[in-house]
């Protein structure tokens, strides 16, 4: 039975992912550069989906999906790196459901800080009050959407976009549009934009960059986290969103890694992830002999 156990935790180290997250300065052309990859000791878990809480003088708080491999359910935790040599030097559980739970994306709202990570397979998206823990507000809106993003355009208009399940990665060329007139809202779906291609679904909070407006969406045209996709916001007088990508940014050339999915801004700094199989040649092998396809 041990042998048989430790057998197959080998396996999965071989012919899955594993993704970590990191710290990197952003290039002039919004590529990152100078990549410092976070430093743990979990064998039995991996990070992603990074997002920014706050940085001081020696270390960086992030929020982020904990992946637990043997339950293979995420959860969301406040992690903080130390900034001299990038050693993970405190993990908090914030919150931990008995459905997967990811993309720990968050706003500021009259002071207070309210995170609202997908939960897709709950089959709604629910907003929470953060603060020493984490407090359930509201149920923003009762549709499974995959990897959400708040975006407010001034104190009359917040947009929800994001994917739906049946799209999410393999096709994901539509995005979603909602609207409310204040973040407590009713979130009614009021356009679909649709890309030539599959860069969709979003991968991470919209930012501002000289003097532009700018979201990174997920490029999924091959397989799962072939790179990213920075696309300009520009936003119509009758509230219509049109969106124009300015750059991409292929993980393989630009990490190293087989994959990454997301790209979050902190004035000069931005946080991603990015992932390798144990194996890279075990991996697509053993897929192509199930006929399964690659993620």
């Amino acid at each position: 039975m041990f042998i048989s156990e430790s057998l197959k935790k080998c396996w999965r180290k071989i012919i899955n992912a594993n993704w970590n997250i990191a710290i990197a300065d952003i290039g002039e052309d919004l590529s990152p550069v100078n990549i410092r990859w976070m430093k743990h000791n979990y064998t039995d878990r991996w990070f992603a989906d990074p997002f920014f809480l706050e940085k001081n003088s020696d270390s960086y708080v992030i929020l982020a999906e904990e992946f637990m491999i043997n339950s293979g359910l995420g959860r969301i935790c406040r992690l903080v790196i130390d900034k001299n040599n990038y050693e993970l030097i405190q993990n908090d559980t914030l919150l931990h459901l008995s459905t997967h739970l990811s993309f720990p994306n968050f706003c500021i709202h009259e002071g207070n800080i309210y995170i609202y990570p997908e939960n897709s397979a709950a089959g709604q998206l629910t907003i929470y009050h953060m603060t020493d823990h984490i407090l359930e507000c509201k149920k923003m809106i009762p549709i499974p959407l995959i990897d959400p993003v708040l975006f407010m355009n001034n104190e009359k208009e917040v947009f929800l976009i994001g994917t739906l399940p049946e799209n999410a990665n393999g096709n994901s060329n539509i995005l979603h549009v909602y609207k409310s007139d204040h973040l407590w809202g009713e979130y009614k779906e009021t356009q679909q934009i649709s890309f030539n291609d599959n860069v969709a679904r979003r991968a991470g909070k919209i930012f501002h960059w000289k003097g532009k407006i700018i979201s990174s969406a997920q490029i999924c045209n091959n397989y799962y986290g072939e790179g990213i996709s920075l696309q300009e916001i520009k936003c119509s007088e009758d509230g219509i969103l049109n969106m124009q990508e300015i750059q991409r940014l292929e993980a393989k050339k630009i990490t190293k890694m087989t994959g990454f999915h997301t790209y979050n801004v902190f004035d000069d700094e931005v946080v991603i992830d990015g992932y390798k199989y144990g194996n890279e040649f075990i991996h697509d092998t053993y897929f192509k002999i199930r006929g399964l396809k690659n993620i």
